[in-house]
This record gives structure tokens, C-alpha cells and sequence, in this order.
């Protein structure tokens, strides 16, 4: 396993089958932070795709792991409050980052978590990295991006945008307040054969929800289509490809 990656799994909870990859693509450091948890009774995974350029991004992502990490190790598992004061705690931290000659970063980077305990799944996001889930040959989006698309859509305004700027991201880690955080509040209720992903950008803009639908059914383990989802990213040989990671989760009881 990579260093930008931690992982942990218990093996006295045999209710998950798991598979991570992640990897730097064209760029010159690996920005992309990742953390998958598998406790007791328990699953956590997230994922953060640092911004800032060298250095800077990969401190933030970092940053925002640790946070999450740290109210995960704090929480009660009756209650999914932790998810979001994880964001909001986050969100402060890598905005107080600073440099060797004390000035600020200036750094961010996106989040996404997913919280499995009891088979009620909850997620928590800011930014474009996304969660999906997979149930047989049906998937749908749990994220939404918080990007200006997303604003002028909640605002109903009509506004003629270029693509670049309507990816531009509205919410993040770094920011030093988030306005907005894109989370459930009611349990999202899974089951025996579902699967949850979460990525960054590098991989959704190259393998779409579909492929990865056909990608997860073809495999029993999801470290394997995990490692395909990685292949397909790399054999594209995008120019200036960016970081890729994906953590894949199947419920098995």
C-alpha cells in the first residue's frame, strides 16, 4: 500500500469484502489522501483530493485524513453526528495550515466519507470527489458536486457558464467556514450484495458509473476490480492525467 494511504481491517468482521487502489497519474506528487477502516462492526472509508498545487495540496488532503481519523477513533457508533463535525473540523485545520515562514498555505482539498454500521450508511462531502452505489445492475450518485453548477442550480438561476467554470468548486477543506456540506441525515439502509464506491475525480472522468457497474459485477473480490478500475486509468495514458484513488465496499451479510 502506498504511504498516501492508510488501511485497517479487522479481521473479526467478515460483513465486508474491500479493495483500494490509488495511484499519481501524470502529476508530479501524489495529492490524493485516503483512509479505509474496517472495525468490528464498522466500515469507514474516505477520500480526499488535496488542491494548491506542489506540496500544498498533498498537506491538506493529509490534514483532513488525520482529522477524520481522530473523531472516528472518538465516536459513538449510535450516533453519525461525528461525520459531519469531522467536515467541519477539517475544513478548519487545513485552513490553518501554514508554511515554513509561518505564512498561511492557502492550500484545500476535497472530501468524501462513507460511514457503514448496522447496514445504515451514512456520507458526508465537500467538493467533486463522489460516492456511488452499485446494487446489482442498478447505481445511483449519493454525492452531489459542490461546484457553481450546483449554486446557480439551487439558486434557479440561468446563467451561460463554460465547462471549467462550472466545475469550479464552491465548498472544500481550507476554506475557514463551509456553507455548504452535502451529507444524509436519515441512514441509508444497504444490504447483502451492495457495493459502495468512493473516488476522486481521476477516476469518475475516465471510467464512468457504468463501466464501474460492469467492472464490480464481473468480480467476486473487490480488491480485483478495484486493481482493473486502476488499470483502465493507467492504459489510458491520459496526458497530465491526475491522481486516481477508488475504494470499493461490498455489504456480504
Amino acid at each position: 500500500m502506498t504511504e498516501n494511504v492508510i488501511c485497517q481491517i479487522n479481521s473479526n468482521n467478515p460483513g465486508f469484502d474491500v479493495g483500494i487502489i490509488s495511484g499519481i497519474g501524470q502529476r508530479e506528487v501524489q495529492q490524493d489522501s485516503a483512509a479505509l477502516i474496517v472495525g468490528e462492526g464498522d466500515i469507514l472509508a474516505v477520500v480526499c483530493d488535496g488542491m494548491g498545487g506542489l506540496g500544498g495540496g498533498e498537506r491538506a488532503s493529509a490534514c483532513g485524513i488525520q482529522t477524520f481519523l481522530s473523531h472516528y477513533e472518538d465516536r459513538k457508533l449510535s450516533d453519525a453526528a461525528w461525520l459531519l463535525n469531522a467536515i467541519v473540523d477539517a475544513d478548519m485545520r487545513v485552513n490553518s495550515i501554514k508554511r515554513e515562514d509561518g505564512s498561511p498555505l492557502r492550500a484545500g482539498s476535497t472530501a468524501v466519507a462513507v460511514w457503514i454500521n448496522d447496514n445504515k450508511l451514512f456520507w458526508g462531502s465537500v467538493g467533486d470527489s463522489r460516492a456511488y452505489i452499485f446494487s446489482g445492475n442498478d447505481h445511483m450518485q449519493l454525492t452531489t458536486d459542490l461546484n457553481y453548477t450546483f449554486y446557480l442550480n439551487s439558486c434557479n438561476k440561468q446563467e451561460e457558464i463554460s465547462d471549467e467554470d462550472g466545475e469550479a468548486l464552491i465548498s472544500f477543506l481550507g476554506l475557514g467556514g463551509l456553507e455548504y456540506i452535502d451529507r444524509n441525515e436519515e441512514p441509508f439502509v444497504v444490504g447483502e450484495g451492495d457495493t459502495i464506491v468512493i473516488c476522486s475525480d481521476g477516476v469518475y472522468r475516465l471510467v464512468d458509473e457504468e463501466w464501474m457497474g460492469d467492472i464490480i459485477n464481473a468480480f467476486d473480490s473487490m480488491q480485483e476490480a478495484a486493481d482493473v478500475i486502476g488499470s483502465i486509468v493507467e492504459e489510458k495514458n491520459v496526458t497530465e492525467q491526475d491522481n486516481f484513488t477508488c475504494i470499493l465496499i461490498r455489504i456480504k451479510k
